[in-house]
């Protein structure tokens, strides 16, 4: 979720952060690369797109675009939390 604010835009494209705690190599130690293409497909199958990502090793770079609707853009990314707790 933001840490500074609430995304109260509901539509456009969006420059997406997201890093590991302390920087630490999480996606690589946990394998979780997967995790993060399953969250894309669950995006693509709510009718949002991913436009462009770099995934590495700490941290996530991404464009994505959501379309008009109920959810806010910071539910959506609250998302990845929830995902990640799976791990």
């Amino acid at each position: 979720m933001s840490v500074k604010q609430q995304i109260t835009e509901s539509d456009g494209i969006y420059f997406i952060t997201i890093t590991c705690y302390n920087w630490s190599h999480l996606y690589d130690v946990t394998d979780g690369y997967p995790l993060v293409y399953k969250w894309f497909d669950h995006l693509k199958e709510n009718r949002q797109y991913i436009t462009g990502c770099v995934i590495m090793p700490n941290h996530l770079l991404a464009l994505i675009g959501f379309q008009i609707q109920e959810r806010s853009c910071t539910k959506w990314l609250a998302m990845v939390n929830v995902l990640w707790l799976m791990v």
